[in-house]
């Protein structure tokens, strides 16, 4: 079946941003328990590392990505280990500790035989951070760009054409920082909208989003009616727990503590995640 497609025209043109997937995605994320957002951006980090495990470990280019990164971050680089490919790896690693005996070479040779001071320029001290994993993880980068493509369709769905002027050249907002989609200046044609209701109901029987997604969601909602509809389906949704979290409190007093469990029983592991994000973040999707 071919999905509709968001139209935007910018600089570059009108061009489609096809919801076959993404749209439907988020949809279906938010049947599951905690920030769809968090899921989807571990889903999306899970399946390009299966990916680079299985598929590309081999692809120079990718290679040539992690060295200048030095590998994963720790969070990536503890997720890969999950896998548990000694050969994939081997293969990994043997390419970085070539690279890190590098860097360590030349930051001996930078000290010199360690009896005079050293230089102010070039220094042990400024060069030790091309040391630290991660520093342009490929995989944060992967989570990044599903992170802003998955907030610029729920926007687009949360929002209403009648809060777009016709002189309006207001863009998508740059609230997670990144020109992918949401910094482009933004003119969304009537069918974005048509299914707008029904994202908004699943927005609505969902745990919410979690503050972090919640606040970049709001800082990319440059037309009231999306901002409007997340801050009352998060009231709304705040509400809920807190009335959940007083009947924790009540049946933990001895008067009413042999009264069954209800929907309440794991709201304190929900409210903890509003903060956290969805243990999905962290590489575990239950």
């Amino acid at each position: 079946m071919q999905g509709r497609a968001l139209e935007r025209s910018g600089r570059g043109g009108t061009h489609a941003i096809s919801r076959h997937t993404t749209y439907y995605n988020l949809r279906d994320a938010m049947t599951k328990p905690g920030c769809p957002i968090c899921r989807l951006v571990s889903d999306a980090v899970a399946r390009y590392l299966e990916t680079f495990l299985y598929e590309n470990i081999n692809d120079p280019g990718m290679r040539a990505d992690l060295r200048r990164s030095n590998g994963f971050c720790p969070e990536h680089a503890e997720l890969l280990r999950e896998h548990g490919d000694p050969l994939g790896h081997a293969i990994i690693y043997g390419d970085l500790v070539d690279h890190v005996l590098e860097l360590l070479e030349g930051l001996l040779r930078v000290c010199g035989s360690g009896s005079a001071r050293l230089p102010a320029t070039g220094t042990v001290a400024s060069r030790a951070d091309d040391l630290l994993p991660g520093r342009r993880c490929p995989a944060c980068l992967v989570a990044r760009e599903a992170e802003q493509r998955y907030i610029e369709v729920l926007i687009a769905e949360l929002g209403s054409m009648s809060d777009i002027g016709p002189s309006s050249d207001a863009g998508w907002g740059t609230g997670v920082g990144s020109s992918v989609g949401l910094g482009s200046s933004a003119r969304l044609g009537s069918a974005a909208f048509e299914s707008g209701p029904d994202l908004e109901r699943a927005l609505a029987s969902s745990d919410g989003l979690c503050l972090t997604h919640l606040v970049q969601a709001l800082k990319a909602s440059r037309y009231g009616a999306a901002a409007t509809r997340l801050l009352q389906a998060s009231i709304a949704k705040l509400e809920e727990l807190k009335a959940q979290l007083a009947e924790i409190r009540r049946k933990h007093d001895y008067r009413f503590s042999g009264e069954p469990w209800g929907p309440e029983k794991d709201a304190w592991a929900r409210a903890a995640a509003l903060w956290s994000g969805h243990p999905a973040q962290k590489g575990h999707t239950p």
